[in-house]
């Protein structure tokens, strides 16, 4: 059967199509941190090809793969940070300009945030362990984990009882840390309201020194981050790309696979989605 839908699709027209703008993601095949890599039409949104691994590789296999004019015609990239992926675009396309999706920054910036409060967690339960086992969790140990959600949310879409938990779990913090790298945070994601790459580049300056300042190792580890993907965060202000359609594509991607309660072959996997998505 499968045979048989294989020699019925073309894939052809998802070859021939202009694309200007691209979008690469990943996201996992199976089970054991086995990946693939999408390419996504982003002013289409429409997924062109699903190939197996997340690698240099499978970057310039692809765009090797595809006519010379087609390859001439893209000119703008959007990629998670992902070293692997900015090399073979590197290397693949010169020519294009290489943009770093806003939101999987804001998403790193949430994840230090996670590991600031999951540091200070076990912090409190160390002092807990040393005091008695029989000693009740402390109202800071509640109240980090209770928070941990609402840390990583938006300001501007946290309601009132979320604010109340929020400021309860900030208040609660002897040392002002989990207050000052949730300040981090959260002038991170506002760092994307610059109105134009000047603005943004002398924002970022700002940034780096509050996070000098503060001394928070997770923030600091962020900011070299930040620091090395540094041209391809700023060319966001230039475009205004991001790959919310190769998001949207991904979960699409993920609907398939628990369609078909997981794929051993990528190869039907990879019709499957092409059928679905492409």
């Amino acid at each position: 059967m499968w045979r048989s839908v294989t020699e019925a699709v073309d894939l052809t027209p998802a070859d021939a199509s202009v694309v200007c703008r691209l979008g690469i993601d990943e996201a996992s095949f199976r089970r054991g941190l086995r990946f693939h890599t999408a390419f996504v039409d982003l002013d289409r949104r429409r997924l062109l090809d699903l190939v197996p691994e997340r690698t240099k590789r499978s970057v310039t296999d692809w765009v090797a793969a595809r006519p010379a004019v087609w390859r001439t015609r893209i000119a703008e990239v959007v990629i998670d940070p992902f070293d692997a992926y900015r090399q073979g675009v590197a290397e693949a396309l010169p020519q294009v300009t290489l943009i770093v999706d806003k939101f999987h920054a804001v998403r790193l910036a949430n994840q230090a945030l996670d590991a600031v409060r999951r540091r200070l967690q076990r912090e409190a339960g160390r002092r807990r362990s040393r005091q008695s086992r029989s000693v009740a969790p402390s109202r800071w140990g509640r109240a980090l984990f209770s928070s941990r959600r609402v840390l990583v949310k938006a300001r501007e879409r946290l309601t009132s009882k979320e604010r109340d938990r929020l400021e309860r779990a900030l208040d609660a913090d002897p040392a002002g840390d989990l207050r000052a790298a949730w300040g981090l945070k959260e002038r991170f994601r506002d760092w994307y309201l610059a109105a134009s790459p000047q603005e943004a580049r002398a924002g970022l300056l700002r940034w780096y020194r509050e996070v000098e300042r503060s001394g928070i190792a997770e923030f600091v580890e962020l900011a070299r981050t930040v620091a090395a993907w540094e041209p391809e965060l700023l060319a966001h202000f230039d475009s205004g790309a991001t790959n919310g359609p190769t998001e949207g594509i991904t979960n699409l991607i993920k609907v398939v696979k628990r369609q078909g309660f997981g794929y051993h072959n990528f190869d039907n996997f990879r019709l499957r989605v092409l059928h679905r998505c492409g």
